[in-house]
């Protein structure tokens, strides 16, 4: 009988929807380009949920689900939002990304290449929480995250599907 293991096992944070986050400080803002890269276990998708959220005190910035899709948005005087096709699935180990290349926006579910919000880019705003809004007063995730990365460049679309490989489930006979 073979037995799934199902990577990042080890080292992932939980979170209950209702109140933990994590504050990564004040890390900006961080200009484009940049991508932000996560292992996310969700125990549900609920709108506007954030897997990370960044806010300047007016400003807003997030990764995180829109009717069960994966979304990202901005708020500077009025949202501009775009979400993914693919579903995001509960109780299973994804890996998703955002890429802001300084003119696109790009999200990428388990590898691939899931919504582009076209001439759109912004920085990511002073202060990086995972786990909540960027005003730290909703949007709670709930689940598991792992392998939590922001990089100062845009990554390649083969770059984003090497993070996934690298690290998806494995059998173990």
């Amino acid at each position: 009988k073979a037995d799934t293991l199902k990577f990042p096992c080890e080292g992932s944070t939980s979170f209950d929807g209702t109140n933990d986050y994590i504050s990564a400080g004040s890390m900006g803002p961080i200009a484009v380009p940049f991508t932000l890269s996560a292992w996310i276990n969700p125990t549900t998708t609920t709108n506007y949920d954030r897997i990370i959220g960044s806010s300047d005190g007016s400003n807003y910035r997030y990764l995180g689900f829109k009717t069960n899709k994966l979304a990202s948005g901005k708020n500077s005087g009025g949202w501009v939002e775009t979400e993914g096709s693919g579903t995001v699935t509960t109780g299973a180990w994804s890996h998703v990304a955002l890429v802001d290349d300084g003119t696109d926006t790009l999200l990428y579910l388990n590898g691939s290449l899931d919504a582009t919000l076209s001439s759109h880019s912004f920085n990511l705003e002073t202060n990086v929480y995972l786990g909540v809004n960027g005003a730290v007063s909703g949007n709670y995730f709930d689940g598991k995250l792992s392998d939590v990365r922001i990089y100062d460049r845009a990554l390649t679309a083969d770059e984003v599907g090497q993070l996934y490989r690298s690290r998806r489930s494995v059998a173990i006979v």
